[in-house]
């Protein structure tokens, strides 16, 4: 694993092409299915904030 270089090269090349309100995050110990891992709480609570904060502006 590249322990989410990719992902953070995606966001990257995305805000290059004009993305907006664009995060990524890697969680610790985690892999592809995020929403079904062990702390799914958190992330579903940072994507919630993340929504919120896009709805809002």
């Amino acid at each position: 694993s590249d322990y989410g270089k990719a992902v953070h090269h995606l966001a990257k090349r995305m805000q290059a092409m004009g993305f907006s309100n664009l995060v990524s995050k890697v969680y610790p110990e985690t892999r592809h299915e995020s929403l079904n891992e062990i702390n799914r709480d958190t992330v579903m609570n940072d994507f919630a904030a993340w929504a919120d904060s896009v709805l809002k502006s």
